[in-house]
């Protein structure tokens, strides 16, 4: 064995920069309501104004308007997080008496079923404004996870979650050729996390009440405020009518909180079946597959993450007042629904992700639901494939609004 003296300084230099990656924060995260219904894919077939977010290259694909969007009630619900709730609320009075606890074996075996599961809520809205090659965007993930464990007979309550605010400014780059198309965006972030918490016994009393009542609030009494940047670059290719290669590099040059952000590489395609002129009613059909975070590691193991976590497929029937979608996210299905009326719409998805270390060992269900209202300002159509083949900005589920 070599003395440290005598070690090769690139090979510290590569040691401190592995264990950068491993120990590096993760940049923040939007979660369209369309995408998560097509199983989370996102870099090829974003060219409406969800592109700010996922592909500024698709910004290039926009109609030649003005889309102002606003969706202030989002909300992502763990299957199990109303369990939760009523939980506490059924059995109020043995939580704050302990003596009720030790002669109650109903209420026991209730809390021993659900010992060490997390459940949360997520609160996602979102402001847009955008245009062809320009766009801004703000929109905030407000999540809180609770537990519950069963103790000494003394149940506790434990807390986790991560705050971000993002404020993106994105611009398409047109290219030479009009088949390709390029994109910038710059993300400034605020983020509040809260490590894994644990109640003692006289704050369970507490807390139990608040995260019945406003689940949201614990993430801010007990979190820290941290600032942020970074940039992301996406990239289309048109290379045959209908068929469209997309990736996008996100948070290059990241840093939040004083701390480096790994980039994450996301790779896609999406086929856009062209459209049929004796079906009116019918928009568009779009199949996607992608691959994210193509050298993505965990971040509690420090080792790459199971390939089978990145597999992404997805699909939607747009029959312009009602778009249908599904996908496989991760080995595991979703389904999403939207509906428009003029310048509203509601959205329901249902959304399966992996919380374990790979596919098909620690699923996590949500039930999201979306109310948003936008309104466009005419314009001259755009050229390129997007007109050929009814394609997403031209109105794909809740972002078909209003013309």
């Amino acid at each position: 064995m070599k003395p440290v003296s005598q070690v090769p300084r690139n090979g510290i230099v590569i040691l401190i920069a592995v264990m950068m990656i491993f120990a590096a924060p993760k940049g923040p995260n939007y979660n369209g309501i369309r995408s998560m219904g097509m199983g989370n894919t996102t870099v090829a077939v974003t060219t409406d104004r969800t592109a700010i977010f996922h592909n500024p290259a698709g910004l290039g694909l926009l109609r030649d308007k003005v889309q102002i969007s606003t969706r202030p009630l989002v909300f992502a619900i763990d299957g199990e997080f109303f369990d939760y709730l009523k939980l506490l609320d059924e059995y109020d009075e043995e939580i704050q008496d302990i003596e009720k606890i030790a002669g109650n074996e109903e209420f026991i075996d209730d809390i021993s079923k659900r010992d060490g599961y997390w459940a949360g809520v997520q609160y996602l809205p979102e402001i847009t404004v955008a245009t062809k090659n320009l766009g801004f965007g703000i929109y905030s993930v407000w999540p809180i996870g609770l537990r519950i464990e069963t103790g000494h007979l003394i149940p506790k309550l434990g807390f986790q979650g991560q705050r971000d605010l993002v404020f993106t400014w994105a611009v398409g780059i047109p290219l030479k050729h009009e088949a390709n198309h390029f994109g910038v965006s710059l993300e400034y972030v605020q983020r509040s996390p809260l490590d894994e918490r644990i109640t003692t016994y006289s704050e369970t009393f507490i807390y139990f009440e608040e995260a019945s009542s406003s689940p949201l609030g614990v993430v801010g009494d007990l979190s820290q405020l941290q600032h942020g940047a970074s940039f992301d670059i996406g990239f289309m290719h048109d290379l045959f009518p209908g068929f469209r290669l997309a990736y996008a590099v996100k948070d290059m040059f990241g840093v939040i909180g004083g701390q480096v952000v790994v980039p994450q590489l996301d790779l896609g395609c999406a086929y856009y079946v062209p459209p049929i002129e004796e079906l009116a009613f019918l928009r568009s059909i779009i199949a996607s597959f992608e691959i994210t975070d193509l050298w993505g590691f965990e971040d509690k193991t420090g080792k790459y993450e199971q390939f089978g976590k990145k597999i992404h497929l997805g699909a939607e029937i747009d029959l312009k007042y009602v778009a249908m979608r599904g996908g496989v996210n991760q080995g595991y299905p979703t389904f999403g629904i939207g509906v428009m009326a003029g310048p509203v719409s509601l959205d329901y998805v249902y959304y399966t992700e992996e919380t374990g270390y790979f596919a098909g060992q620690l699923k996590r269900t949500k039930h999201v639901l979306s109310l948003g209202l936008a309104l466009n300002v005419a314009g001259r159509k755009a050229g390129g494939m997007n007109e050929e083949s009814g394609d997403a900005e031209a109105g794909s589920g809740q972002e078909s609004l209003a013309e």
